[in-house]
Formats: C-alpha cells, structure tokens, sequence
C-alpha cells in the first residue's frame, strides 16, 4: 500500500496550529487583548483590499510604490491589519472645529 504524500503536511500543520494555540494562550494569559494578537498575525491582499476597501490591483500597486506599509516574500505580500489602520489614520483630515481648537491652543500658550 502506497502511503498519502500529504500526510505530512497534515502533521505539520497539525503542530501548527498547536504551537500557535499555546502562544494566544500565554499571550492572553499576559493580558495582550485578542485585538492587539489579530493585529500582528499577517494578513494577504484580499483582507487588506478588504480593510482598505480598495481593489486587491490597487492594493499591489500602492504597496509596490511603497505608499502603504507591505513585507514582500517571495511572491506574496502581507500586511499587518493595526499599520493599515494607522495609514488610514494619517490621511485623516481635521474639521474646521479642531484647528480652530488648535489655533486658540496655540495662542493661548503664546500669551502667557
């Protein structure tokens, strides 16, 4: 009888999956919330077009011109979920209100 080639791969992943089971529980276990371990698990272009809501060819293309935060190995890319929200972030524009704000701030401290 011929043995399953992938069986293997079962194993493995198997190990996988245990190995990445204990270190959410020791992480939890440290009190790390379960946002901060989702947002340095990498994710690929279709989640990141997805968070962004971009297409997956816009994704590729902004993370090529290094416009959005990308690690490239090999062939693919990944992205972490929290460094997209934070290129979100950035490009937040301020309402009239808080520069306002600011300005009174501003002036205010040069007064004293």
């Amino acid at each position: 009888m011929v043995e399953n080639p992938f069986s293997i791969l079962d194993v493995r992943l198997s190990r996988l999956e245990e190995n990445t089971h204990e270190i959410l529980t020791i992480l939890k276990a440290r009190g790390t919330s379960e946002h901060a371990i989702s947002s340095r698990i990498p994710i690929r272009v279709k989640a990141a077009a997805k968070i962004l809501s971009l297409s997956e060819s816009t994704i590729r293309t902004k993370a090529w011109k290094g416009e959005i935060p990308s690690i490239k190995r090999g062939k693919y890319l990944y992205f972490f979920e929290a460094e997209l929200l934070n290129f979100l972030n950035e490009g937040k524009r301020r309402s009239n209100q808080q520069i306002r704000d600011e300005v009174d701030n501003i002036s205010n401290a040069e007064k004293w």
